[in-house]
């Protein structure tokens, strides 16, 4: 079996990464992820209550509050 790529048109607007890799996810028949949006918001819940692994990277506020970070 030869697999053929796929070409998707991510939108540049700030959530590109989170659109990305919802997008991946989504193709797992189990996949739950609609949006960047999403997967933005849940990645900043977890990064808020595990917050003392992040602080030395980032500050969570910014991943939920701006497109800085994908």
């Amino acid at each position: 079996m030869i697999l053929q790529p796929l070409q998707v048109e991510i939108p540049a607007d700030g959530d590109c990464l989170f659109s990305a890799v919802a997008h991946q996810l989504s193709l797992d028949p189990k996949g739950e992820w609609r949006d960047g949006a999403q997967l933005r918001q849940t990645a900043a819940d977890a990064m808020e209550v595990r917050s003392s692994w992040f602080l030395s990277v980032l500050r969570c506020g910014h991943v939920l509050k701006t497109n800085m970070w994908g």
